[in-house]
């Protein structure tokens, strides 16, 4: 009896076609009647063939060198890969371990014919994608054009009214706030504290430091709504003078950390963040050794 690990991936505009639940049923028929027994499921839901960085499609390369198994049987070759580079690559790497890939509903033989046909079918898979692409950014494009807000998040301060973004009168204040507090010289964990502890929150969840000092540099918020290279103009939440007060203390704030951090790389920098604000950390030395404190800018 043949065993076979059967490899399932699903993207996001894929989900009613290419249900995880559909493949499998697929496979398991094509296992049925070719006396071959699947003894491992590999499932990648949401992600672009396009790339190989795929948890489980990487694990199953992985778990091919330990010999649990004799072929990667897949519902359609594309769903192994729509990149030609990258499925020559890991069947290279799953040859050198013994495995074949297998397509449960596009026979191929070993012969030179069906080399040819493989490569064809892979060529024609990716033609697909880029055009596929393509596609959704002449979507972008034409939706930024008629003013249309296409993110999925609602940002702080503004509503979505037919499908564009408009000032919210409830929110508003705040956003401004955070704003001014931080052009007049508050720390971002301070005005975090004091908004939670108001019991104010975005979206239903408290504030993050992190978060508003991505919101500080966001030039949305002066009407500039970007989406990768594409720009439109949008309701502006906070005026100009603000915005150029934010800009000269993050400024500011920037050139006193390099003026103070010595030469030396705090592995924990970046990463470690406060249990009780949420603020990042950040490496200062001593006589004797060496601290990690928040950040105050």
């Amino acid at each position: 009896m043949k065993t076979a690990a059967a490899y399932i991936r699903v993207s996001t505009e894929e989900q009613t076609e290419y249900s995880p639940d559909s493949q499998l049923h697929v496979c398991e028929k094509y296992a049925a009647e070719n006396g071959i027994t699947i003894v491992k499921q590999y499932i990648d839901r949401a992600l672009s063939g396009t790339t190989d960085k795929r948890p489980q499609f990487l694990q199953m390369i992985a778990d091919s060198r330990h010999g649990g198994f004799e072929m990667v049987l897949v519902y359609k070759l594309d769903r192994f890969a729509r990149n030609r580079y990258d499925s020559a690559l890991h069947k290279k790497k799953l040859r050198d371990n013994g495995v074949r890939v297998v397509s449960a509903t596009e026979p191929l033989s070993d012969t030179p014919e069906g080399i040819i046909l493989e490569g064809m079918l892979e060529s024609i898979d990716e033609y697909f994608s880029a055009e596929l692409s393509r596609k959704v950014t002449r979507g972008l494009h034409e939706s930024i054009q008629k003013g249309y807000y296409i993110s999925t998040s609602t940002p702080l301060g503004y509503k979505i009214v037919d499908r564009r973004l408009e000032l919210d009168s409830e929110t508003l204040p705040i956003i401004r706030r955070i704003f001014a507090e931080y052009a007049d010289g508050k720390p971002v964990n301070r005005i975090a504290t004091e908004l939670n502890a108001e019991g104010l929150t975005v979206n239903g969840r408290a504030f993050k430091p992190d978060t508003m000092h991505r919101w500080l540099c966001n030039e949305l918020f002066i009407g500039k709504y970007k989406y990768g290279e594409l720009t439109m103009e949008v309701p502006a939440a906070v005026d100009m003078q603000t915005w150029e007060r934010v800009k000269a203390r993050k400024a500011e704030a920037r050139t006193r950390f390099r003026e103070r951090t010595p030469d030396f790389h705090y592995f924990l920098t970046g990463k470690a963040v406060c249990g009780t604000c949420g603020g990042k950390l950040c490496g200062h030395p001593t006589k004797t050794n060496y601290n990690h404190a928040h950040s105050q800018a």
